[in-house]
């Protein structure tokens, strides 16, 4: 059995033509992956920076709430707040008014028993 050298050139020529081929596929399944990949990546990039989005407004929202309370607490706290010194002073006029009131009660009762 003799191999003709064109049979030969055929047979290596097919064989690199079949390899560059085999090499071609696979660099092209090999490069649809990886662009899969990062096209699933940056979709994930995009959810994660959208959701970012989303709290920093629902955060931005409560603290805008917070603050709305805290001027309605500042507008509210005159109006049921009594200071200390206040209070200390209607409260020795009150009892200052009741000492004077049982004063004068007990002179008509002084009268009372020296008239009776």
């Amino acid at each position: 059995m003799t191999v003709d050298v064109w049979d030969f050139v055929v047979f290596c020529a097919g064989l690199l033509v079949t390899g560059v081929g085999a090499l071609i596929a696979s660099l092209r399944w090999f490069l649809s992956a990886v662009e899969t990949r990062q096209m699933a990546s940056m979709k994930r990039l995009h959810d994660r920076l959208d959701r970012m989005s989303e709290d920093r407004q629902k955060d931005a929202m409560q603290w805008r709430n917070v603050e709305r309370e805290l001027l309605e607490l500042k507008a509210d706290l005159p109006k049921s707040y009594v200071r200390r010194e206040d209070y200390i002073r209607g409260q020795s006029l009150l009892e200052a008014k009741m000492d004077t009131l049982a004063v004068k009660i007990e002179n008509l009762l002084l009268k009372g028993v020296k008239n009776g």
